[in-house]
């Protein structure tokens, strides 16, 4: 679900919220107190208002954390402090660091509307802990549940934006004072303006750093304590030197539609501009072939890398023709494969090019293509990372004994179910991987065996 319809949904549970708030206040003041009590307070406008607004904003927030959520298999728990900072940071995802900046924003209306509603309440450690027992009330639903995960970030993040809330509320009320008190002021502010600081600080960090961020990075450490550790590789203690490449890099939206209509063009397809759909890291485009099947070819924003679906492939058998008639059909795509690149058909039926260095170790073509050929003589799935890049310059790297002393502290992304027994490191070579600003940067990639199944370790070399 994207982030407008959870946003379509959240208003329609929040109108649903005030709905259902107006006709149980008429219930219980028109018929409870007025006629069977015989009260004689008013009910006022503004407050009714206000604790409409309030309840709204309890449905939205339930509607969000729960309702809108589907159960997985089991409870899951993130008790690591910052955790979500670093795996937004290290997957260098648009969409983690929006939960981040949502899970405080939509707690600050209670730090606004409690106080406003509830005199009683107006102290910084009320508000906080109203919101500790709201968040903690549901990140533990969601644990019972499995419509999410218990995080401590979740509640860190909830309660610093009922604070932040909190400090809105005392800086208009101050201003509405009839004394001007410009210290008091400014520390109300101080939770909204330390937030906003920290987040610019870093976008500005991350905008001043030469290189990008290499994704392969770990995000939490492995616990290595019971898991056996054993290697049969040869590892070098000496930093040795590797070359950095850069390849286009970020592409802009002019750049991927002009390569979305030149594919289709190629292969004479007509594209359907109203199913376009531009999503955080690529844009889909649709298709009918001229034979009126429906294709689909998504274009990520680094380096332009796609992927293609022709959606005829249900009518059809996958076949594994040989090297030749493979690069014929792909030709036909118009999609073309470095001639040094090195063929291989192991998994899921698929064909697969690996670009690889030249005699002296030099890159010029970095990454892989799959695709998978059909019975009809066409090729109706296509995976293509291969990108050109360019030598910039020489970068000292960590020793090979080094990253494996990163694997021995547990500082790498696992594919495996954790826990695992044993880890057997078989061999290793670098290889090279694509940062957030399309450099290519040199990384170890271990050849090992995790419990039996044969997994490659990725550690950056930087």
């Amino acid at each position: 679900m994207s982030i407008k319809d959870v946003a379509f949904v959240a208003v329609i549970l929040g109108v649903l919220g005030i709905l259902i708030l107006a006709m149980l206040i008429s219930l219980g003041y028109f018929v409870l107190y007025k006629r069977l009590m015989k009260g004689q307070k008013k009910l006022t406008l503004r407050r009714t208002a206000l604790q409409m607004l309030l309840i709204a904003c309890v449905f939205i927030v339930l509607g969000a954390t729960l309702l809108l959520r589907t159960a997985s298999g089991s409870g899951r728990t993130d008790l690591q402090p910052f955790s979500q900072y670093r795996s937004a940071w290290y997957n260098f995802s648009y969409p983690e660091w929006r939960n981040i900046v949502l899970n405080i924003a939509m707690f600050i209306p209670f730090g606004v509307l409690i106080p406003v509603l509830y005199p009683k309440l107006r102290a910084v450690w009320k508000i906080t802990a109203i919101c500790l027992v709201g968040t903690l009330l549901i990140e533990t639903t969601q644990l019972i549940t499995h419509r999410g995960i218990f995080a401590v970030d979740d509640i860190l993040h909830n309660v610093l934006g009922g604070v932040i809330g909190y400090g809105l509320f005392c800086f208009v009320f101050l201003l509405m004072g009839k004394r001007f008190q410009a210290g008091r002021l400014l520390a109300a502010l101080l939770p909204l303006l330390v937030t906003i600081a920290s987040f610019s600080g870093i976008y500005a960090y991350y905008q001043g750093k030469e290189y990008g961020i290499v994704t392969e990075t770990y995000i939490n450490r492995i616990d290595m304590k019971n898991i056996s550790l054993s290697n049969e590789a040869e590892l070098s203690n000496e930093p040795a030197e590797a070359l950095l490449y850069q390849t286009s890099g970020m592409a802009s939206q002019e750049q991927i539609h002009a390569f979305a209509d030149g594919f289709f063009s190629a292969i004479g397809a007509a594209p359907d501009e109203s199913l376009t759909q531009k999503h955080d890291r690529g844009t889909y485009f649709y298709a009918n072939s001229p034979a009126g099947d429906e294709l689909c070819l998504g274009v990520r924003n680094f380096a332009m890398t796609y992927t293609y679906e022709d959606f005829s492939a249900f009518q059809h058998e996958k076949t594994m023709p040989g090297e030749g008639e493979i690069r014929k059909q792909l030709d036909e795509l118009g999609v073309q494969v470095p001639e040094t690149a090195e063929f291989s058909q192991e998994k899921k039926s698929r064909s697969r090019f690996d670009a690889v260095p030249d005699s002296k170790g030099a890159l010029s073509m970095w990454g892989y293509l799959e695709c998978e050929s059909y019975d009809d003589g066409t090729i109706k799935y296509v995976e293509n990372n291969i990108v050109r890049c360019y030598p910039l310059k020489p970068a000292t790297i960590i020793s090979e004994q080094a990253a494996y002393e990163k694997i021995a502290k547990g500082m790498f992304r696992c594919g495996s179910q954790l826990p695992v027994a044993a880890l057997h490191v078989k061999a290793v070579g670098l290889t090279y991987c694509m940062d957030t600003k399309g450099f290519l940067q040199p990384a170890y990639c271990f050849q090992t065996e995790i419990d039996g199944q044969e997994q490659k370790l990725v550690i950056p070399a930087m």
